[in-house]
């Protein structure tokens, strides 16, 4: 497996990892603010209030990173330079 490949897997995981998070978060805010990680509800076990603004805003960063990655994997892909 060469450098490239490896570039393109490993920003494709990246993206991969973050796509199911920032799609909770997005769209079910208040679910994932009592459940992540996997129902362990870390984030609601810290005290701190609900903010649906600020997970909304997390779900967000999360999917824009995610189509990055994806761009970034793909535009790697294209490039012909050594």
């Amino acid at each position: 497996m060469n450098h490239r490949r490896i570039e393109q897997v490993s920003v494709g995981l990246i993206a991969i990892f973050m796509l199911p998070a920032g799609l909770h978060a997005a769209f079910t805010p208040r679910s994932f603010s009592d459940d992540f990680p996997l129902g362990r509800g870390f984030i609601s076990h810290q005290g701190d209030l609900y903010n649906e603004h600020l997970v909304r805003d997390v779900g967000a960063l999360f999917l824009a990173l995610a189509i990055a990655a994806l761009w970034a994997g793909r535009s790697a892909q294209t490039d012909s330079s050594p």
